[in-house]
């Protein structure tokens, strides 16, 4: 399954697994150096349409709150 992750201000990711959004996720913040206050979260969107978050932690969680993927 291929997901998208989107995160504000930047280009839609292309991610092979949530593991993968997770951890590119969690690498462009540490790039960014901003705070939990400043860095937005991002969203995954799956080839069916399911929507994810990335919190600024890095866990995956889906539509109804349930975590889906721990921090990579």
């Amino acid at each position: 399954m291929t997901y998208v992750l989107t995160i504000r201000g930047r280009k839609p990711i292309r991610c092979a697994t949530l593991a993968d959004a997770s951890a590119k996720y969690g690498d462009l913040r540490e790039r960014s150096g901003r705070a939990s206050s400043s860095w937005p979260i991002g969203t995954v969107v799956g080839k069916d349409g399911e929507t994810f978050r990335v919190s600024y932690n890095g866990r995956v969680w889906a539509a109804d709150g349930r975590l889906v993927q721990e921090a990579c």
